[in-house]
């Protein structure tokens, strides 16, 4: 293939890229995808971006739960793709073009690592291609759009190729590529590194003599990996071990996917065809299991069945035999045996790695095209846009810095440093729960320390306050129990207060102590 030809290849690639983000693309400094986690997402960006570069060493440190540390750490953390999005930031002066940016740079990087991965596998662009389009058109890959550290799919993808292709070509350099990429990947989130690791001992498992052989070089470039990424280990352990989080195994169950899942939440029609079709054409070749498929296929049966989580699931309810008895799956036994598996929510999220699986298969089955049934290949990628074609469809405002409410601009200047904002919201509260991500967002402008705070962790304490401060009529209630907060103030939402509890905050016994209000929103000091 010419040099133009390769170039609009790569081309064609990155403008389908943006056409299934353009919202984005259009909304770059002033919209969201989604308002609950993009909104999360955002926040989340943003408290990496601001410490760069001065306060980098704080790194774990957050706004949100005081007075707790590391409370950055109560998520995903998304370290180098906050990196990555420093400069838009600091470009546009906007919050929300960090996660703009990230699906977009996302969605390209995934499609072009996937393109040339296949192209190693397939030495057929053509293949390649459909492939990779194939995978970033998927509804599976659209319905991780809003969890967007799961939309980032290149950083396991990167150092999943390096060690495919140090098995292929021995190269040293690859091997240790792949385990510095595996402890960046850490940094970005967790879950990921263990897709890395499934594909990873799958090709061992399908290539033991060169294992053995070089293990010296895996001995050396796992303590790389270790190295690089032992700060976010330790302090995910201080985590789990001061409050005490782990996710039962009935969270893995209930954040499982079910079988019937593949007919409605995660149906996508390409993708199983290209499936069936490379399981047709390695049969017809009498080709199904060697050297180079094995490992696809540890992978794919592997993924699949941790997706489903530990139980069988049907309906969102647990199968169970004689309506007493769950069906285990193999995860069950993997959430107990394999170190922080335990602190992992959504199982579902495995079938990212199950549909790479998929074209990777695709991509070795039809390596051999010749060109007369390169016409039929090009009708079926007609029908990856017909029959699977998804993208973002809109996104949301957010305000504008001179639009934010009038309590957080006077918070900017203000000598408080800690706030408890009432009424504290949970998962619970549907759709005024927006209002606490909303917080986190107004956070960014006034960078107090915050008791409230969204994430995928809620220490017991701030919990507790929670429910106290529902219970309570009156300020002094609640006065009285944050000694251990110590916040400086208390914004109290009155008008928030009423559409979630039915009334308002008694105030009377801090009227002298009032720094601040409007018609809805009352400031208290507390000292």
């Amino acid at each position: 293939m010419s040099p133009i030809r390769k170039f609009l290849a790569l081309a064609l690639l990155i403008l389908i890229a943006l056409f299934t983000v353009w919202p984005t693309v259009i909304s770059f400094s002033d919209g969201i995808v989604e308002e609950y986690d993009g909104m999360l997402i955002v926040w989340i960006l943003n408290q990496t971006i601001q410490k760069i570069p001065h306060n980098i060493l704080n790194i774990f440190q957050s706004y949100i739960f005081y007075p707790f540390s590391d409370s950055l750490a109560f998520s995903v953390l998304m370290i180098p793709s906050a990196i990555l999005s420093y400069l838009p930031v600091k470009l546009t002066g906007s919050f929300v073009a960090a996660s703009n940016f990230t699906i977009i740079f996302g969605q390209i990087a995934t499609v072009l690592v996937v393109y040339f991965w296949l192209k190693d596998i397939s030495e057929n662009r053509l293949i390649s291609f459909i492939g990779a389009v194939a995978l970033i058109l998927s509804k599976i890959r659209f319905n991780f759009l809003v969890h967007l550290q799961m939309w980032t799919m290149y950083w396991w993808l990167l150092p999943s190729w390096m060690f495919w292709r140090y098995f292929k070509y021995k190269r040293a350099k690859d091997l240790y590529l792949g385990f510095v990429l595996t402890g960046i990947v850490i940094w970005e989130n967790v879950l990921p590194f263990y897709f890395v690791a499934t594909i990873l001992a799958a090709l061992v498992v399908t290539n033991s003599t060169t294992f053995k052989k070089q293990l010296k070089h895996f001995v050396i470039g796992g303590i790389i990996a270790v190295v690089i990424a032992i700060p976010v280990i330790l302090v995910y352990r201080e985590v789990s071990i001061t409050h005490g989080f782990v996710r039962t195994i009935r969270d893995a169950a209930h954040f499982s996917s079910g079988l019937d899942d593949l007919s409605n939440r995660s149906f996508s029609p390409v993708i199983f065809l290209l499936f069936g079709l490379s399981l047709f054409k390695l049969g017809r070749d009498k080709d199904v299991l060697n050297k180079n498929t094995k490992w696809m296929f540890i992978v794919f049966i592997m993924s699949f069945l941790f997706t489903l989580g530990p139980v069988m699931k049907w309906g969102g309810e647990t199968v169970k035999l004689f309506g007493k008895i769950p069906i285990p799956l193999p995860y069950a036994l993997f959430y107990y045996l394999v170190p922080g598996l335990n602190a992992l929510r959504a199982t579902s999220r495995w079938i990212l790695l199950t549909v790479f699986s998929v074209v990777a298969l695709f991509s070795y089955a039809f390596r051999n095209l010749n060109f007369q049934k390169r016409t039929l290949f090009s009708v079926i990628f007609l029908l990856l846009l017909l029959l699977d074609v998804n993208r973002i469809e809109k996104s949301y405002s957010v305000p504008a810095d001179k639009d934010i409410p009038e309590v957080y601009q006077w918070l900017i200047n203000s000598k408080y440093r800690s706030v408890l904002e009432l009424p504290m919201y949970n998962w619970t509260d549907k759709v005024l729960k927006k209002n606490e991500y909303y917080r986190m967002y107004f956070s960014l402008f006034h960078r107090k320390k915050v008791v409230n705070g969204v994430s995928g962790f809620m220490p017991e304490e701030t919990s507790e306050l929670m429910n106290l401060s529902r219970k309570a009529g009156s300020m002094y209630q609640i006065a009285s129990e944050l000694s251990f907060f110590d916040p400086d103030i208390v914004i109290v939402h009155q008008d928030q207060q009423k559409a979630l509890l039915g009334n308002t905050l008694s105030l009377c016994s801090f009227a002298d102590s009032v720094a601040w209000q409007d018609d809805d929103t009352i400031v208290v000091e507390l000292k």
